[in-house]
């Protein structure tokens, strides 16, 4: 189910909320509390073959919790929103 919740969405046009969707619906089937996450990473790899940055997967978790582009920007150094966008663009 995980894998087709992620995989099966083509349009893009609301990331943030499928990545969303998929963490609560990871956190629900799970009984411990790893992070999420790792699972979403190792299904953007084994689907594009590409592995994101590190800065790519702060960006990523911040965008799990719900954080906007702007406050992602401040909470990663003060970065342009721009940047912040090419690292969503990445993570698509």
């Amino acid at each position: 189910i995980h894998e087709k919740l992620i995989t099966s969405y083509h349009s893009f046009s609301d990331m943030p909320k499928v990545l969303v969707q998929a963490n609560d619906t990871m956190k629900r089937s799970q009984e411990d509390s790893t992070d999420n996450t790792e699972y979403i990473i190792s299904k953007i790899k084994a689907h594009t073959g590409k592995k994101l940055t590190k800065r790519e997967i702060e960006c990523l978790k911040l965008w799990l919790q719900g954080f906007s582009i702007k406050h992602t920007a401040r909470m990663l150094g003060n970065l342009s929103c721009r940047t912040i966008q090419t690292f969503r663009e990445n993570i698509k």
